[in-house]
C-alpha cells in the first residue's frame, strides 16, 4: 500500500527520535516506525504500521499552544478515523471549514488529492487512523448499505465523511482486543486484522445508518444538493425540512461545529476557487456557477475567507 498521505507542519522540530515518552498512552509492539517529535510548541508521537490492505498510525499529540498541523494526499483515500481523546476542526488548504472530528468517536472519511489543516489549540490529543484500500473496501461493503453507498461520491471541498458516531461498548472491546493481541503477537496478523476492522466497520455500517436518518444529516444532505441555489437560505432550508430555523441551525452546528451558512458558503468558496485556479476563470464567469447573483458578493466572501486581496 502506497503511503495513504504525508504529514507536515509550521516549523521544524527542535528533536527526532525513536523512543517512546514516558507520557505514551499506546505503545505500540507491532509498529515498524516509531517517530517523536518535539517542537517548540508541542511534542507528537506516531506510530505506524502497514500491512496490505491496511495503514494503521497511532497518532498522540500533547501541546502548550495552537500547534500547526497539515496533511497532503495525492489521490483519494478513504479513512476509518478514531478521535480518541481530544476534538478538532478540519480546512482547505486556504481555510475553508471541511469537517470535524469528536472525542470518543469513530467515522468513515474520505479525501480527494489536496492538503488540509487541522486546528489543534492547547491540549492532549490521540487519534487513530486506518487507510484502507478500494479494493478492499468494494469488496467488503458489497453487504454494507451505507458503506457501498458512500464509496463513489466526490468529496465536496475534497473531503467528506459519514456521520461520527460514538466509540461504543462493542466497538471499544473490538479495539482493545486488537490492540493486546497484536501487542501480544498472538495468531495471524493478517486475520486478526482482517477480522476486527471488519467486525468494527459492520458495526459502523449499522450505526451510520442511524444518524443519517437525524436532522443535522438531513440538511448536510440538502445543502450538498442545494448549495448553488442562489435562492439558498436558513429559512428555504428549515422550510424544506419542514423545521424551526433556530432549531436547526442549534442542531446543526452542534453536530457539525459551524452554522448551515457557513458550511454552504464554503462549498460556494472552495468550488469557485477551483472554477478560477484549474480553468483561470475570472470572477464574472464563475458568481452565477456557485450560487451568487452578482459577482461583487462572491468577491466580498472571497476577500473575508482571504482568498483574494
Amino acid at each position: 500500500m502506497k503511503q495513504p498521505y504525508i504529514m507536515q507542519f509550521d516549523s521544524l522540530p527542535n528533536t527526532i527520535s525513536q523512543q517512546l515518552p514516558d507520557w505514551c498512552t499506546y505503545p505500540f509492539s507491532m509498529a515498524q516506525k516509531k517517530s517523536y517529535l518535539q517542537f517548540e510548541s508541542g511534542k507528537l508521537l506516531t506510530q505506524h504500521l502497514k500491512f496490505k490492505p491496511f495503514h494503521i498510525e497511532l497518532f498522540e499529540l500533547k501541546c502548550d499552544d495552537l500547534f500547526g498541523m497539515s496533511y497532503e494526499v495525492f489521490e483519494k483515500q478513504h479513512f476509518l478515523f478514531f478521535m480518541l481523546e481530544g476534538s478538532t476542526t478540519f480546512s482547505t488548504q486556504e481555510g475553508l471549514h471541511v469537517s470535524y472530528a469528536k472525542s470518543g468517536h469513530f467515522a468513515f472519511v474520505s479525501n480527494e488529492k489536496g492538503r488540509f489543516k487541522l486546528a489543534l489549540p492547547a491540549g492532549h490529543y490521540s487519534a487513530l487512523c486506518l487507510a484502507l484500500e478500494y479494493d478492499w473496501l468494494e469488496f467488503f461493503s458489497e453487504d454494507q448499505p451505507v458503506l457501498k453507498g458512500f464509496l463513489d461520491m466526490t468529496s465536496p471541498g475534497g473531503h467528506d465523511m459519514l456521520p461520527y458516531c460514538r466509540i461504543d461498548r462493542k466497538v471499544a472491546s473490538w479495539l482493545k482486543r486488537l490492540y493486546s493481541e497484536l501487542q501480544a503477537g498472538r495468531g495471524s496478523l493478517d486475520g486478526q486484522l482482517r477480522f476486527y476492522i471488519s467486525l468494527i466497520l459492520e458495526r459502523y455500517n449499522h450505526l451510520a445508518k442511524t444518524r443519517l436518518s437525524s436532522l443535522p444529516w438531513k440538511a448536510k444532505e440538502y445543502l450538498d444538493k442545494m448549495f448553488k441555489n442562489p435562492e439558498l437560505s436558513l429559512k428555504s432550508i428549515s422550510n424544506h425540512l419542514e423545521v424551526n430555523s433556530n432549531h436547526l441551525r442549534d442542531q446543526f452546528k452542534a453536530e457539525f461545529m459551524v452554522t448551515p451558512h457557513h458550511y454552504y458558503t464554503c462549498r460556494r468558496l472552495y468550488l469557485a476557487h477551483q472554477l478560477m485556479v484549474n480553468f483561470n476563470l475570472p470572477l464574472r464567469q464563475v458568481f452565477f456557477k456557485v450560487g451568487y447573483n452578482d459577482e461583487s458578493a462572491l468577491r466580498y466572501e472571497m476577500k473575508q475567507f482571504g482568498l483574494l486581496r
